[in-house]
């Protein structure tokens, strides 16, 4: 309640209609113009830097750049959500498509990393969108994840196309509102609760990975949520379960246990552990323990074309390397990139582990 009065203190203010009157004006005149928000997001966030440093003066101007910034965060809503509103039964082939044919494998009882069983489930199903040569690479892989991450997709399995769609992108958004909720409530970006508020909201929304998360219907929302809660509970054993949960929804957060260890966070080190083993035991009675020896014998990566590792959009060091590489037409096999790549990492996993142990003894959040 403290909240909201300040915040309507301050926006009876003449300042702070005026700032935000003069926000909406401008934003007209650019629609007019034709000039699309998304394709402008830079411009927006250099405008909202200026007015945050102008929102941290200690003068009469602070109002009337909060009005400013309250403005822009009310457009960037309503657009996030016109976009969200338009596209909510909109069935694409990346990454909706791939979520709702691995639910079907994971519910039809056959084998995840078979190749030919996710051939013959896709066979079956009426697709109402079209599909793109490169879509079947996915075909041909199977399943990509580890068996437990199965737990999370084969509920789609059990509903038709159009409502699997619908669902899916609401429980994306549910989670984006999870995530600010949360960033709110660990991070302080202003003394005042109100204007922190505001400057998360817009911030998160104003990342181009948001607007590409909803776009894509991808998981990025669910992972960040289990992250943020093992962050605000770092300090206890409860944080271990949250990345446990983490890695299940996408493995690259097993980095994040790295931290466990070097801090040595036993108690959530253990409930990792322990919540790990006990997704794995679900996971195996539900879809059978045959898929986690063929995970592990037959991994789903090395059925993937080598392209799918140097494609554009593939933002990985081993991309950018092999990129590198090939545009330059060097002499340098895959086999020799991946040990550059290796090396490269360590270095960086043990400098980034000395720096990480080093501050977490003066602030454990940092």
């Amino acid at each position: 309640m403290q909240t909201v009065r300040n915040f309507m203190n301050t926006a009876l203010t003449w300042r702070f209609i005026a700032g935000f009157m003069a926000s909406m004006l401008l934003f007209a005149v650019v629609k007019i113009t034709g000039v699309n928000i998304g394709e402008n997001v830079m411009a927006l966030i250099f405008l909202l830097y200026i007015l945050i440093l102008i929102l941290e003066r200690k003068d009469n101007f602070s109002a009337l750049a909060f009005g400013a910034i309250t403005a822009i965060t009310a457009i960037v809503v309503m657009y996030i959500a016109s976009l969200s509103f338009q596209s909510i039964n909109e069935v694409r082939q990346w990454d909706f498509l791939c979520f709702f044919i691995w639910g079907k494998l994971g519910v039809s009882g056959l084998n995840f990393y078979e190749p030919g069983n996710l051939a013959a489930v896709f066979s079956t199903l009426e697709i109402p969108v079209r599909i793109g040569d490169d879509f079947q690479a996915t075909i041909d892989a199977g399943f990509l994840y580890p068996p437990m991450t199965m737990l999370f997709m084969a509920p789609l399995g059990l509903m038709n196309i159009q409502t699997a769609v619908v669902i899916w992108k609401i429980f994306v958004l549910i989670f984006l509102v999870a995530d600010i909720w949360l960033l709110v409530s660990i991070f302080r970006t202003h003394d005042r609760k109100d204007i922190n508020l505001v400057l998360v909201l817009l911030l998160v929304l104003l990342i181009p990975a948001t607007y590409s998360t909803i776009l894509f219907s991808q998981t990025n929302f669910l992972l960040l949520f289990f992250l943020l809660l093992s962050l605000k509970y770092i300090t206890s054993w409860k944080s271990g379960i949250f990345l446990a949960f983490a890695v299940m929804v996408k493995p690259i957060a097993a980095i994040w246990c790295l931290y466990l260890l070097i801090a040595r966070k036993w108690g959530a080190v253990l409930s990792l552990a322990v919540t790990g083993i006990i997704m794995a035991l679900i996971a195996g009675f539900v879809f059978g323990f045959d898929n986690f020896l063929s995970y592990f014998l037959t991994p789903p990566t090395s059925n993937l074309p080598e392209w799918v590792y140097t494609e554009r959009i593939n933002q990985s060091m081993f991309a950018v390397i092999a990129r590198f590489v090939e545009h330059n037409n060097l002499d340098f096999s895959f086999s020799n990139i991946s040990w550059t790549v290796l090396a490269v990492s360590v270095i960086l996993i043990v400098m980034t582990a000395l720096a990480s142990y080093r501050i977490s003894a003066k602030n454990e959040g940092l």
